[in-house]
This record gives structure tokens, C-alpha cells and sequence, in this order.
């Protein structure tokens, strides 16, 4: 979402170097930044394939680095539940998705610091210690964070919408727990496969686009003093003023998307294609695990009367 994919043909030189030697760890140090491959004469982003983003964790900080970010994302999490357990009190069940914007609002400092620790070399630096100022990550931050909740809040909401506009009725129990099946005939079939349809275009050009939008702004307010391990425009094509000269110092939410390329656009799709087939491949080796054994306890088990 955030990799550059025309670095320059030179490594620039950390502002800090000397300064942020102590803090970064010592794998990092020795490797460096991870310059993309080139292919036939251009360069190859690193994040173009499964394989080459897993190498690139392991160049940067070996098997720890699976779990970049864990710890804050933790804290985000359990900060959220609490917050919408509050909102959600004070202002009713019924509008639960209202509590969930106003708990991400609240926690933009957690994302952000989670963003940047994830594109960023590893830190000894503990989570907390890297969170940016409220005001400012709020002041960067909240358009495109309201923008993702609209965007998922939407997704969520259009299934049943298009099924109450296409009078699609839902297969229900009766008394005896048996489900009613009358009404599945071919009609109700295309009906839920149309909805099944709008439901992931949806998905792919709103839920994605907004939480691109959203990682890039955040992206924008890595400080300058701190590496990241892919290519990484701070600039934004020029687009970005840092805070030094009079700009804001952070990508706008019509630059953040104006600047994502087509190519991007692509990769970022098949990469998530990717993370899904191989998800399900790991679900059905799971699944293919436990059944037997499964099926060998429920024989060897006796009913007790």
C-alpha cells in the first residue's frame, strides 16, 4: 500500500543515523534496507509476491518479525472493546456502529504507531513510546478513518438491504428444529448469488480503497528520523509539504488515493487473492487434520443413558 515502486538508484541517508543506531536492533543494522529486484531493467517491488514479503520479514529481524506490531495491535484491540462497551452504554445498542467510529477516532494514535512500526525497521523502542502526538494524528487521520468505517459500515449493511429489497427470505427453524426449505427454489438461488456479488464488489472497491487511503495517511506521518524496510516516498510525488516549511507535514485523503497507481492498484488485488487461497489452503489442511481423528473418537464413543 505505502511501497514505492520508482525508488531512487540511491539509498538515502537517515537524517539520524547516529542518533537512531542504539535503538534499531542489530539483524536490522547488519542487513539494511532491501532494495528491490530488477526484471528485464526495472525494478521489482518487494511486496509483488507472498515469497518475497516472507524473505523480507526474515532479512528484518528473522522469526520475530512475524509478529511486528502484535503487542500494540493487542492494546488497540482491548481499548476498543472497552470504549464501544462505554459508548454503547451511554448511547444504546442501536447505534453500536456510531460507538465504533467514536472508538476508532479515539485510538488513532495506537493504528498510526502500528502502521509505522510495521513499515519501519525493528525498534528496541516499546509501542507506546512511538505513538505521535493525538492532535496531530487525529488532525491527519480522522477523514480517513470515518471514511473506512463508512465504507465497512456499508459492506456490512448491504447483504440484508439487497435481501430485503429482493424479498429473499431467509431459511428459518420451525418448533421442532428442522429448517424450513420451501422456499429454496432456483429464484432464491440467483438472488443470493447476486448478493453474494454485490457484497464482494463492494468489498473491493470500497472497503479496499478506503483502508489504502487510510494506511497511506497514516504512512505520511512516520517521523523522518526512522527507516522504513521497503521503498518509501515520503513525498507522495511531490504532494506532501513537511511541517518544517509551512506544509502539513501529512498526505491529504484525495492525494493519498491520487498517488496510488493502477499497477498498485493490481498487485494489492492479486496479493489479497493470494492471502485468501492460501488461508483456505491452510483451513482445508486443518480440516483435513482433524476430521479423522474426529471420526475415530465418535466411534469409540458410547451413549450413556
Amino acid at each position: 500500500m505505502v511501497e514505492d515502486e520508482n525508488p531512487p538508484a540511491y539509498e538515502p541517508l537517515s537524517l539520524n543515523h547516529d542518533a537512531n543506531a542504539d535503538d534499531i536492533e542489530p539483524e536490522a543494522q547488519q542487513q539494511g534496507g532491501r532494495k528491490p529486484s530488477a526484471v528485464n531493467g526495472q525494478s521489482r517491488t518487494v511486496t509483488s509476491s507472498l515469497r518475497a514479503v516472507n524473505r523480507l520479514l526474515l532479512a528484518h529481524g528473522g522469526f520475530r518479525a512475524y509478529f511486528r506490531g502484535f503487542f500494540c495491535l493487542v492494546a488497540q484491540g482491548l481499548a476498543t472493546s472497552v470504549l464501544m462497551g462505554l459508548f454503547s452504554a451511554v448511547l444504546g445498542g442501536f447505534f453500536t456502529p456510531v460507538a465504533t467510529l467514536l472508538a476508532s477516532l479515539a485510538l488513532v494514535q495506537l493504528s498510526t504507531a502500528w502502521v509505522h512500526i510495521v513499515i519501519s525497521l525493528p525498534s528496541r523502542r516499546h509501542f507506546w513510546s512511538r505513538l505521535p502526538p493525538f492532535k496531530r494524528a487525529f488532525d491527519a487521520t480522522w477523514k480517513p478513518v470515518a471514511l473506512y468505517w463508512l465504507a465497512a459500515e456499508v459492506t456490512r449493511w448491504l447483504p440484508l438491504g439487497l435481501a430485503f429489497a429482493l424479498r429473499l427470505r431467509i431459511p428459518s427453524f420451525d418448533n421442532n428444529g428442522n429448517m424450513e426449505l420451501d422456499g429454496l427454489d432456483a429464484a432464491w438461488f440467483v438472488k443470493g448469488a447476486a448478493i453474494l456479488v454485490f457484497t464482494i464488489f463492494a468489498s473491493v472497491f470500497l472497503v479496499i480503497p478506503a483502508r489504502v487511503i487510510l494506511v497511506r495517511v497514516q504512512a505520511s506521518l512516520l517521523p523522518v528520523e526512522e527507516d522504513t524496510v521497503i521503498p518509501f516516498d515520503r513525498s507522495f510525488e511531490g504532494k506532501v509539504e513537511p511541517a518544517i516549511v509551512g506544509g502539513k507535514g501529512y498526505v491529504s485523503v484525495a492525494d493519498a488515493w491520487g498517488t496510488f497507481s493502477r499497477a498498485a492498484w493490481r498487485r494489492l488485488l492479486v496479493l489479497y487473492v493470494k492471502v485468501f487461497l492460501a488461508s483456505m489452503a491452510g483451513l482445508l489442511i486443518t480440516a483435513a487434520l482433524i476430521a479423522p481423528q474426529i471420526v475415530v473418537i465418535a466411534k469409540k464413543t458410547e451413549r450413556v443413558n
